[in-house]
């Protein structure tokens, strides 16, 4: 689903990512047009601003749990 990050899995991080990357890796084939690229770059940006939220509140979660020690 398009949940946010905060109840995500590992698995919709995993599958964004690889998603991320099959965009960066069609915008280096030659013969791509113009438009369709900068949807591409678009599109890849958002899937990695929602990696990097995920990876975030990630953190959060654990120096909650290491301050609690």
């Amino acid at each position: 689903g398009m949940d946010g990050p905060e109840t995500a899995t590992t698995g919709e991080f995993a599958s964004r990512l690889a998603a991320a990357r099959k965009l960066v890796e069609s915008l280096e084939r030659p013969g791509e047009d113009l438009d369709q690229a900068m949807q591409a770059y678009t599109q890849a940006m958002e899937e990695l601003n929602w990696c990097r939220d995920y990876l975030a509140k990630a953190r959060l979660k654990v120096e909650q749990l290491v301050s609690k020690n």
